[in-house]
């Protein structure tokens, strides 16, 4: 367990790329690999198929281009969560890009019910907004054809999107998981009660997509072990964030009044 646990801190081990807001920005090495399987991946299923231009540089560019385009809606995301919690005092040590996604490393968690739903509903209403103004540009760019570029934000509307209905499912500890875990601590007035049944959800999630991941790989489809690696990912994640509840309430019950905590 204690491997496993290291592993989950490794995440945090990144190199400062630039820092927006004052947050620092990490890319962790496993994005480069992230990078350079999903340019192909997308060019094999996508635009090679989409696009019969006879140009396998052109197609593989606009392949990376669209993945860049990932990093920035990861990006985007997570400085919803950020800059709410910066509202509510909570330091945001970085923010970290790595091969499953983006995750703001906060030093605490947040003070009230409140405060854990807008934090967690803040990164899929940027992901919502950006997809929204995606979808539009892509009508624009279409009407006009200008194929290349309505393609582009066709893509970029669709991630963002995605990304936003995937996070809300209610696993902790993504964000619907969270939002799951403030109703129960509004409810319940126990964090860790709350957070016990939330992170349970997550563990099954996980379990869901082990099975998912497993039946579609069967079926000769290489897309089922990204599925397995996920949730193998989530799983560990969901009992890592558990413990660090566990270890940082002292620290609230001492710092943060009860009545301001129930806010």
């Amino acid at each position: 367990m204690k491997n496993k646990e290291n592993l989950i801190k490794s995440i945090f081990k990144s190199r400062t790329i630039f820092k927006i807001f004052k947050i620092p920005v990490n890319i962790h090495p496993s994005w480069y690999i992230l990078f350079i399987l999903f340019t192909f991946i997308i060019y094999y299923d996508y635009t090679s198929l989409i696009f019969e231009s006879k140009s396998i540089i052109k197609e593989i560019l606009l392949s990376a281009t669209i993945v860049i385009m990932v990093f920035f809606s990861l990006l985007a995301h997570e400085l919803g969560h950020s800059l709410v919690g910066m509202r509510y005092g909570i330091k945001v040590n970085s923010i970290v890009l790595f091969i499953f996604g983006g995750i703001a490393q906060i030093a605490t968690e947040p003070p009230s019910p409140k405060a854990e739903v807008l934090m967690s509903i803040a990164g899929p209403i940027v992901s919502l907004i950006v997809s929204a103004a995606s979808g539009l540009f892509y009508l624009l760019f279409s009407f006009f054809e200008f194929e290349w570029l309505g393609s582009l934000f066709f893509a970029l509307s669709s991630i963002n999107l995605g990304l936003a209905l995937f996070n809300l499912l209610p696993a902790f500890p993504m964000d619907g998981g969270r939002i799951v875990r403030a109703i129960i601590w509004k409810k319940r007035k126990n964090l860790i009660f709350a957070t016990k049944y939330a992170y349970i959800s997550g563990r099954i999630f996980s379990f869901l997509l082990l099975i998912i991941g497993i039946v579609v790989l069967f079926k000769e489809n290489y897309q089922g072990l990204w599925f397995i690696l996920l949730g193998l990912f989530l799983d560990r994640i969901a009992i890592f964030s558990y413990k660090n509840t566990l270890i940082h309430q002292k620290r609230y019950n001492s710092e943060i009044n009860p009545e301001e905590r129930m806010q």
